[in-house]
């Protein structure tokens, strides 16, 4: 007769401690995941792009329109900081400037970053802005006129913060 082990008493798998040694790190990503991660992902408002960003900054602006008005009137920008204030000089707009413009400095992941300003204009094509916040990091800058039907949008990327300039222009396709 062959001598078997198979008489030894059995033990159940849910009793082995290795079992549990083996899914204890396991068990604890789980418990992170849904204790943490899901309420964050729930709860958090990820307004992390402005419409237009998304778009034009993804390859696919379905608005190209304000970008090549701007090319063929041969528009551009440079942002300068005059103290507490942004300065902009305005090229090529021939004497036909807006009183306003609006400066939109857009973080690229934080909707709360994001800054707006209303450039007042001084004189020949150039804007100035009012005290600005301190800033810091990278900014999607776009410039365009304060009207509703702003048919123009001069656009770039900053910097902040920043002593030297930064020039705007339009998008090319």
């Amino acid at each position: 007769m062959t001598n078997t082990k198979h008489d030894e008493t059995f033990v159940p798998w849910y009793k082995v401690g290795f079992f549990w040694f083996a899914m204890a790190p396991l068990a604890g990503v789980m418990i992170v995941t849904l204790g943490f991660l899901i309420p964050a992902a729930l709860t958090d408002r990820d307004g992390s792009v402005a419409d237009d960003v998304y778009r034009s900054y993804r390859g696919y602006d379905v608005r190209r329109d304000h970008d090549e008005l701007a090319r063929d009137m041969g528009l551009s920008a440079i942002i300068q900081r005059d103290g507490e204030a942004l300065v902009i000089d305005v090229k090529g707009l021939d004497n036909s400037w807006p009183p306003q413009l609006r400066l939109e400095l857009i973080f690229p992941t934080r909707e709360a970053n994001d800054r707006e300003f209303v450039l007042v204009h001084v004189n020949n094509g150039r804007y100035r802005s009012g005290p600005i916040l301190e800033m810091t990091g990278r900014r999607y800058a776009f410039l365009k006129p304060v009207t509703q039907d702003s048919l123009w949008r001069l656009r770039g990327e900053i910097m902040l913060p920043f002593d030297g300039e930064a020039e705007l222009l339009p998008r090319v396709y």
